[in-house]
């Protein structure tokens, strides 16, 4: 599908070194819009809105499942894996009158390069992964489909990203939460 608006970019960068907290910025404005932390205690991850300090979402990782049980504005969502070799994950979509919505890894080198595809193949949103991390650059959000620009569309993208952005970069601290 070919989108008429131009995507939408959002930075995201860590706070500290063992990337424990996050921050994504509008990479127009670079206003902060969200601000994220790990934890060892549930939620495991949660991502609030800058302006505010109300909780967006939240994640819990599990022990012996890929599952990822997730909250957008208290609302429960279940990301659910699909495979090991090639992993995907795959969420019925609030934003988008629950559509069923996949993350699937673009390059097989890049864990993060991921795209959020709906029910016909269209990307919504993708995520690049920055090389070779710097100390404090993770990578971006391009949000392709106007739907998911601004509200909740938005919100629910980013706490995906964010999600897996932290699943990566924050691996040693959530191995410890779920193994």
């Amino acid at each position: 599908m070919y989108y008429q608006t131009q995507p939408r970019t959002l930075v995201i960068k860590t706070k500290s070194w063992g990337g424990e907290s996050m921050v994504v910025t509008d990479a127009n404005s670079g206003q902060v819009l969200y601000t994220t932390k790990l934890s060892v205690k549930k939620p495991h991850v949660v991502i609030q809105g800058a302006t505010t300090g109300a909780t967006v979402g939240t994640a819990d990782f599990h022990a012996h499942t890929s599952r990822i049980d997730v909250a957008i504005y208290n609302h429960p969502l279940t990301l659910t894996s699909h495979g090991m070799l090639k992993p995907s994950y795959s969420v019925a979509s609030p934003a988008l009158g629950n559509e069923n919505i996949t993350w699937k890894n673009e390059k097989w080198s890049k864990e993060l390069d991921k795209n959020a595809v709906d029910s016909r193949g269209n990307v919504l949103a993708r995520m690049i992964e920055n090389d070779g991390w710097t100390r404090k650059g993770v990578g971006s959000i391009e949000l392709l489909d106007p739907r998911v620009q601004g509200g909740y569309g938005l919100d629910e993208m980013v706490v995906m990203a964010l999600i897996f952005f932290h699943q990566a970069k924050g691996s040693e601290l959530i191995q410890s939460i779920s193994g």
